[in-house]
């Protein structure tokens, strides 16, 4: 796992974003911040996602704009880029999430890391949390 960047696992039915190392630079990974308002992996070779997650990742829809959250596309340069709103570390609902129109999690088949579905302990705190009203 050390070349990676970002790992999605799965939790309660959630999607947990994690960017490793965020406070280090690399070329490939954008984070939220300066005019953006989330973060964008541009090479998921860097990309670890547990079988549980791509299961999830799967089942999101995808949507008419050119933006989604999350988001699965191929750019121009033959790269699979993956992109999230928020910050560098994020929990999604994949039944409020929507992707692009280019969204296609099916790219990552054969080029993100298959890794184990271990998720960070804050995230799951926060999912486990009781509900304030």
């Amino acid at each position: 796992m050390e070349n990676l960047k970002v790992k999605v696992t799965e939790y309660k039915g959630i999607l947990v974003i994690e960017t490793l190392k965020p406070e280090e630079v690399d070329k490939d990974f954008h984070p939220a911040g300066g005019g953006s308002f989330g973060c964008v992996l541009g090479d998921s070779k860097k990309l670890g996602v547990s079988s549980e997650a791509m299961e999830l990742l799967k089942k999101i829809s995808k949507g008419s704009d050119g933006l989604g959250d999350p988001d699965i596309f191929g750019d121009n340069e033959s790269n699979v880029v993956f992109g999230w709103i928020g910050g560098v570390f994020a929990l999604k609902d994949p039944k409020h999430c929507e992707g692009s129109r280019d969204y296609n999690p099916s790219l990552l088949d054969g080029v993100c890391t298959v890794i184990e579905n271990v998720t960070a302990e804050g995230a799951v705190e926060a999912i486990d949390a009781p509900e304030e009203v």
